[in-house]
């Protein structure tokens, strides 16, 4: 069912359903095909159910707490393991869910249930839930309406997942990043406050620190790289603006500070797609050379994942696995 009173009427519709299967065991409203293929282009109840699990999957990961399947009514331990590798970033676990059709409403409200009934999750968590489902339903709308349909960044990658019709063997699949595994010599987590935000790319004896970002409502490129370039310069660095193959790009020298008057050479490039930004740094004889670094950056495919409340990089997990 699809619900024309605005997105807010959506979510307490999705909420309730979930309330009265969890309080009175009433049986779960069957939704159609129509309201799957509307949640690209409006929020249904479908889009907030599958949101408000993808939420809670990510709040529990980042509060440290270990996914354990569970039996739910309906649904078997490896039922439950699917639904939460589908949703959350394993893109081979959609498909193959998707294939099924067994990520429907009903199972979404079951696996909901199950999970927040091992909580002993109050009324009011819930209902933080879907308040944060409905806004996770809203950025994804602003992702897909502020650019135009899906495509790759620019000519020659990188590439949008939704646009890619190459093959997929042989990626690193970090979730929100499939990296070709060939690209570096050694691929290593970049961490802030312990939670992975990025991977830094080992290229002879330079590296790339590679970080996608959500960009819901516009490019974030111009503004992004003016707020570098002032940074490098607050730390004693010559910061020029010259055009590359990725449009403008920044390089800088830093002063290492050292007797010896060594300098860093840093280079920074980045890449607007629909609903996301790709941004590197480069260090090392790559940043001056740049062929390694470049042709790695444009290989790499970005799986739009709108960020969570606090965050502005898209999701990534570690380790990754090969495709």
């Amino acid at each position: 069912m699809i619900i024309e009173d605005g997105p807010a009427a959506v979510a307490a519709e999705a909420r309730s359903i979930l309330r009265a299967y969890m309080c009175d065991g009433a049986a779960i409203p069957p939704g159609d095909v129509s309201e799957l293929f509307a949640a690209l282009k409006q929020v249904t109840v479908y889009g907030v159910l599958v949101a408000a699990v993808q939420v809670r999957l990510e709040q529990r990961r980042m509060e440290r707490l270990e996914f354990e399947p569970r039996d739910a009514e309906g649904l078997t331990r490896r039922d439950m393991a699917a639904v939460a590798d589908a949703l959350t970033g394993q893109r081979r676990a959609v498909l193959a869910v998707a294939e099924t059709g067994f990520l429907n409403r009903e199972n979404l409200v079951r696996f909901l249930a199950a999970v927040l009934r091992s909580e002993q999750a109050s009324e009011a968590r819930i209902d933080e839930l879907f308040t944060l489902a409905e806004e996770f339903c809203r950025d994804v709308l602003a992702q897909s309406n502020g650019f135009p349909p899906p495509r790759g960044a620019g000519a020659g990658g990188p590439w949008d997942f939704l646009a890619w019709v190459g093959s997929l063997s042989g990626l690193l699949d970090l979730g929100s990043l499939l990296v070709p595994s060939q690209a570096a010599e050694a691929f290593e987590p970049l961490y802030v406050d312990d939670l992975v935000v990025g991977v830094t790319l080992t290229l002879g004896d330079s590296c790339m620190d590679l970080q996608a970002f959500a960009a819901p409502n516009s490019p974030l490129w111009e503004e992004t790289r003016l707020g570098i370039a002032e940074g490098l310069r607050s730390q004693g660095a010559t910061v020029t603006t010259t055009s590359g193959r990725f449009g403008k790009e920044l390089r800088a020298s830093l002063p290492s500070g050292q007797p010896s008057g060594d300098v860093y050479e840093i280079r920074v490039i980045g890449r607007d797609g629909p609903g996301w930004l790709l941004r590197a740094f480069i260090y090392g004889d790559e940043a001056v050379t740049d062929t390694r670094a470049y042709d790695a950056f444009a290989d790499v495919i970005v799986v739009p994942s709108p960020a969570l409340p606090g965050q502005s990089t898209l999701n990534l997990r570690w380790p990754g696995t090969v495709r």
